[in-house]
């Protein structure tokens, strides 16, 4: 009988951590519910946003040695950048000419 009460326990031990991680995670969605949903273009700007190193006018891509006082640079961008707005979108062509255009670079002799 003993050990069939320690299973008993354990089991209600686990099944009370598990109601918890279900509350924590309803908590979330109900603070989720309000805010819409981003799509994947709005996702994909974001992510192109916070890498502002690639952005054309940070000093890096411009190969400048370090940060000239022109141009993206640590996360912020200029008003002239792309990313400059908080919010945006790039659109399925968007990412297929950049691939064009990456595939003329490779095919194009130096």
């Amino acid at each position: 009988m003993k050990v069939f009460k320690s299973v008993s326990n354990n089991r209600n031990e686990s099944i009370d951590e598990l109601s918890k991680r279900i509350d924590v995670v309803e908590k979330e969605r109900k603070k989720e519910e309000g805010k819409p949903r981003m799509t994947r273009e709005e996702a994909l700007y974001q992510m192109k946003k916070k890498a502002w190193y690639f952005h054309e006018s940070s000093w890096y891509m411009r190969h400048n040695n370090g940060y000239d006082g022109f141009g993206c640079n640590n996360g912020v961008c200029v008003p002239e950048c792309r990313y400059y707005p908080e919010e945006g979108r790039i659109e399925d062509e968007e990412v297929l000419s950049w691939y064009e255009k990456k595939e003329k670079e490779q095919k194009t002799p130096d």
